[in-house]
């Protein structure tokens, strides 16, 4: 990067307030390990039967879609997971077991659960079910220096309405996991980084590289004072691709990207980036906040 040290400075203050905990920094490499899903109390079990039937009345009642039930990936981690969290953690061992320091290297270990027990687990403060996500530092290069993209979420969306974000961002789909061998998580952030950045191929990505690693807790969204409730985690990367604005631009009228996930466009260089971060400071939401951070 080639940000003055005041504008390092600054970033640096802004983003360090994203209010998570961070879990691992200087990353090398991510592995993953597929380990059994371990079985929920009969108790929790029940109300998740529960709460999803609530969940399938209402979106009746409304004339919404009926809720789905699929696998999302989960991390566990046993030093901030209860012992009966099952979906979404890295199972026997502590953090320590799963960070080499002197190695930088992140293994997590993952099981599977359905969308419904996700979302039942979460109305439980135990035991916790940690989904697995990513967010990415997106850039092109030109001959002023980096230039990023970031997306503001469309106010329809069910999380985080409104606030800014980097692009790519989401949950790392189950299947890819399941059924990819090599560097899945890679895999995944290409996946995202062909729907997000409006049919862009992956053929234009240079290169991928992981950061850092961040436990994503319950906070209230500063755009719009709505509280969101997460049990997630994210790895965090930064992504170089090959574009320009133009065509930046010209995928997102492609891929009429402004009616879907994003309503809204930033294409930051790299000298307005500390301005940008402060002027936006308040909606760029905690999760972009920890990704950037890391990636200072």
């Amino acid at each position: 990067m080639l940000l003055s040290k005041t504008d390092h400075e600054s970033l640096l203050a802004i983003c360090s307030k994203h209010g998570f905990e961070e879990l691992a920094t200087g990353i090398d490499r991510v592995e993953l390990k597929i380990i059994p899903q371990r079985e929920l109390p009969e108790n929790i079990k029940q109300r998740v039967e529960q709460l999803w039937d609530e969940k399938v009345k209402t979106a009746q009642q409304k004339g919404l879609p009926i809720p789905f039930s699929n696998n999302h990936v989960e991390y566990r981690n046993h030093s901030i997971v209860h012992p009966f969290a099952n979906d979404r953690t890295t199972g026997i061992l502590d953090y320590q077991g799963c960070w080499d320091e002197e190695s930088k290297v992140l293994q997590l270990d993952v099981s599977f659960a359905d969308y419904k027990t996700q979302t039942g687990v979460r109305e439980h403060p135990e035991p916790r079910i940690f989904s697995l996500g990513q967010g990415a530092i997106s850039y092109f290069k030109d001959n002023n220096g980096r230039n990023y993209i970031f997306g503001r979420r469309n106010k329809t969306v069910a999380n985080l309405a409104g606030s800014i974000e980097s692009i790519p961002s989401g949950y790392v789909d189950a299947y890819i996991v399941q059924n990819i061998t090599h560097l899945p998580l890679e895999q995944n952030l290409v996946k995202e980084f062909e729907e997000e950045t409006f049919g862009m191929p992956k053929q234009l990505i240079v290169k991928m590289t992981p950061l850092g690693f961040t436990l994503v807790g319950d906070y209230t969204n500063p755009f719009t004072g709505v509280f969101n409730r997460f049990n997630d985690t994210q790895v965090h990367y930064a992504l170089e691709f090959q574009g320009t604005a133009e065509n930046v631009y010209a995928g997102i009228k492609k891929a009429k990207k402004l009616s879907g996930e994003h309503s809204q466009i930033f294409i930051v260089k790299e000298s307005e980036l500390a301005r940008f971060a402060s002027e936006k400071e308040t909606e760029i939401n905690p999760r972009t906040k920890a990704t950037l951070k890391n990636y200072l």
